[in-house]
């Protein structure tokens, strides 16, 4: 399995499921600095945390709010980091939900909008061309395709 944007030189690849990115924090932080109905525009006033790869623009403009300018905050390359910050109540970060469900499902943060914007990346299951498995193969992508579906991975976040 990779993620990435599907194209690998001499391999095979079969899209499992797309991400999306979607604003959270944590709860004290939506009580303090997010308000309602207006929480895209709030968010755009709110203390930012960023990735490595920057998607803070495109989900601005999916909101149709003007962004902060510069888009600046603490930047992590590793999306736990990232979910982690945002509980610990540094800001609002954007975070997929395969990297944020458990931290959700827990209370930790709370999604503050449902603008959502597709990652530029997703999840793929990757082989070589030539691999003599190739029916093995077959049937490990089918299971994990139903598995995907059997918890949701393959609906939009």
């Amino acid at each position: 399995m990779r993620v990435g944007l599907g194209h690998w030189p001499g391999l095979r690849s079969e899209l499992l499921f797309d991400e999306y990115v979607f604003p959270v924090c944590s709860p004290e932080f939506r009580e303090r600095h997010i308000a309602h109905p207006a929480a895209e525009q709030s968010i755009s006033a709110a203390p930012l945390i960023l990735e490595d790869i920057n998607l803070w623009p495109a989900w601005f403009e999916a909101a149709g709010v003007r962004p902060p300018s510069p888009i600046c905050g603490p930047i992590y390359d590793d999306s736990s980091l990232t979910v982690d910050a945002a509980a610990t109540g540094l800001g609002v970060a954007l975070v997929r939900r395969l990297h944020a469900q458990e931290a959700l499902a827990t209370g930790r943060i709370v999604r503050v909008s449902p603008v959502r914007v597709k990652d530029p990346c997703s999840c793929y299951l990757v082989w070589r061309d030539a691999n003599p498995r190739i029916d093995a193969i077959r049937r490990f992508s089918q299971w994990v395709l139903a598995e995907c579906d059997r918890v949701g991975l393959r609906e939009a976040a």
